[in-house]
């Protein structure tokens, strides 16, 4: 899942993915290096905007921000 692509689509440029927290939720869009400027991402819209409208997002791990996937 492309969830940088998905935040610099949305937000524009100098938006960028960061992870606050390490579990499948700490994902936000994030303002260049201001830390006190961010969104939570949609990770739904995210496989929506590669896989088109029928997709969707699942984790397979809670504590893996990384188990993110689309179906």
């Amino acid at each position: 899942m492309d969830i940088n692509g998905w935040c610099v689509a949305v937000y524009g440029d100098p938006w960028h993915a960061e992870l606050r927290n390490f579990n499948a939720h700490g994902w936000v869009c994030q303002w260049a290096h201001d830390t006190a400027a961010w969104t939570s991402v949609d990770m739904y819209a995210a496989c929506r905007r590669t896989y088109g409208s029928a997709s969707t997002a699942q984790y397979t791990d809670y504590n893996n921000p990384y188990s993110w996937y689309c179906t």
